[in-house]
């Protein structure tokens, strides 16, 4: 009987001790740092989105001993933010609208639609821009994006719309520009958008949002802080001995625009004896742009009560003037160098105020793309580069299918990337589509500056190779805007809009200095570091959704960066 009594006792302590095993291996001590389960950490209140439009990731590096170390931008993300070193687009579209309706979907233009900034619309006949809208007429003097604008075009949502449809709109969401496609493609489809409208020297937007400006708008419009640098100069905010790493100061294959001149100090004027639309133009093309553009973003955060209460705010502010002195001076010009060393100071400044103002809220520093060295500067140097005309691709191609097939005009457009062929006369001469775009992509293979090309039966198809650069042209084809031949080009060489001036930069290519670009967040959730492993810019939107707590837009093609947050 004792025996018995033992040997049940043995059993019962066995069993205890193999529950508590099991117990312990299922919950683990609240005290313990390894195995506590992680909590979530507080969702910020204000998440500010900065994109620099044309700016290289190499800027960065090339400039950084210029930067201020104590109230400079750049220094302080680096060492306070995520700070990414290898991020890259994955698309090779690398143009402003394209870029900004990427960054807080996280998806291609092969579900947005956004396949460049403009593309050839076969119905109508003529050429849409991205952000185009006959039915959304800009509020206050007409808009230069001809009959009005909104995010009509777009296909699908961004972070700040999932954001409003997860609070019901008690959320807000705003972007800032002085370009209206950039503005409005990060403003989404449900937030609102402002833009610099260069005819009138205020900001506007358009019918879709408002039937007329909000207050705070229309009082910061009548305080004409644009026309306070009237007659102003552009001057050197380096020193002489920073240019040493710059080209000249008057190369020929500068632009010389609205009075600016091509050499320090340029005059901002618009060669007009009082404010008017060449002097907002000037304007744009000066770091006096983006000084107009922050001034408009403090006070969208002041008067909207962004970040002060319980239910997270979004506000994205696109600076344009380094696009728009990029594509007149060019990446190795003086005028960019001093463009970058001033908005590193213009952004510290910012960050400080936000420090005050909005405690707490992520920070974001990206850009929508890169640049091309100017090809007259590369061919100088001995290293092949051209500036592709449009004319040179049009007769290309009508010479080679006129001798194949008889005459026609066989090319109805040309939107960078594409070659829209005249479906026309394909038809009347009962053609077979996929023979004239191999045809046409032949001919278009013969142009100087032209590496080859992706047809649209190639591209329907999936047989685009599966390499890279063939991914890169899969992801931004949609068919129903795209083209039937997008042509690739050799490294340093471009074509469309900035390719038939004879001078500056452009973009638009799937090479590393059109595609890789800063990224950082910074602010509460954040793990900072500088963190070298490659990431691509369709990894942002699904990032942000995650610190926000709401579901990511269903298009993003991106992952979390983990290692990029922190939980507490």
């Amino acid at each position: 009987m004792i025996e018995k009594q033992n040997s049940l006792r043995a059993m019962t302590a066995a069993a205890l001790t193999l529950l508590s095993l099991l117990a312990a291996s299922r919950v683990a001590p609240a005290d313990d740092p390894v195995r506590a389960p992680a909590e979530p950490a507080p969702r910020p209140r204000l998440v500010v989105v900065v994109v620099l439009d044309q700016f290289r990731y190499d800027y960065l590096t090339r400039f950084e001993d210029l930067f201020d170390p104590n109230a400079g931008a750049f220094p302080r993300l680096k060492r306070r933010a995520a700070f990414f070193t290898n991020a890259n687009y994955g698309h090779a579209t690398t143009y402003t609208g394209p870029g900004h309706a990427h960054l807080l979907s996280g998806a291609y233009a092969r579900q947005t639609g956004m396949v460049g900034n403009k593309w050839y619309d076969r119905a109508t006949g003529k050429s849409v821009p991205i952000a185009g809208d006959p039915d959304a007429h800009w509020l206050g003097a007409p808009g230069d994006e001809g009959e009005g604008s909104s995010p009509r075009n777009f296909i699908g949502t961004t972070v700040g719309d999932e954001l409003l449809l997860n609070s019901q709109s008690r959320s807000k969401v705003l972007a800032v520009a002085l370009k209206c496609r950039a503005a409005i493609l990060l403003g989404g489809k449900l937030g609102k958008a402002y833009w610099f409208n260069e005819k009138s020297g205020e900001f506007t937007t358009s019918t879709y949002y408002a039937k007329d400006l909000p207050a705070w708008v229309a009082d910061w419009n009548k305080k004409r802080l644009p026309d306070s640098y009237f007659g102003n100069a552009w001057k050197p905010f380096v020193p002489e001995s920073a240019f040493a790493r710059a080209s000249e100061d008057d190369a020929p294959f500068e632009g010389d625009l609205v009075g600016l001149g091509r050499v320090f100090p340029h005059p901002v004027t618009g060669k007009l004896d009082k404010p008017g639309e060449a002097f907002y133009d000037a304007l744009s093309k000066t770091p006096f742009g983006n000084e107009v553009a922050l001034d408009f973003a403090r006070e969208a955060i002041q008067a909207e009560g962004l970040g002060k209460d319980d239910q997270p705010d979004l506000l994205a502010v696109s600076l344009s003037s380094n696009d728009e002195v990029g594509h007149t001076f060019g990446p190795y010009s003086r005028e960019v160098l001093d463009m970058t060393v001033r908005t590193d100071a213009l952004l510290g400044a910012f960050l400080q105020w936000l420090d005050v103002q909005a405690h707490g809220a992520v920070v974001v520093l990206t850009a929508d793309h890169g640049a091309s060295p100017i090809p007259e500067y590369m061919a100088r140097l001995g290293v092949e580069a051209y500036r592709i005309k449009k004319k040179t691709l049009k007769e290309a191609v009508k010479k080679a299918l006129d001798a194949r097939y008889g005459e026609a005009e066989w090319v109805a457009a040309l939107e960078d990337p594409s070659v829209y062929l005249n479906w026309k006369a394909l038809d009347e001469k009962k053609l077979d589509h996929a023979e004239v775009e191999s045809a046409a992509a032949a001919a278009l293979a013969g142009v100087p500056g032209i590496a080859g090309s992706y047809t649209r039966t190639q591209l329907l198809r999936g047989e685009a190779g599966g390499t890279p650069l063939g991914r890169s042209y899969e992801v931004c084809f949609y068919p129903p805007r795209s083209g039937d031949v997008l042509l690739v080009t050799k490294p340093y060489s471009f074509w469309g809009k900035y390719a038939e001036a004879e001078y500056g930069d452009s973009h638009g290519s799937p090479y590393p200095y059109d595609t890789h670009v800063p990224l950082a967040i910074f602010g509460p959730g954040t793990a900072p570091g500088v963190y070298g492993g490659p990431v691509s810019l369709a990894d942002l939107a699904p990032t942000l959704a995650a610190l926000l707590g709401v579901n990511p837009p269903p298009g993003h093609e991106g992952r979390v960066l983990e290692e990029a947050l922190k939980t507490h």
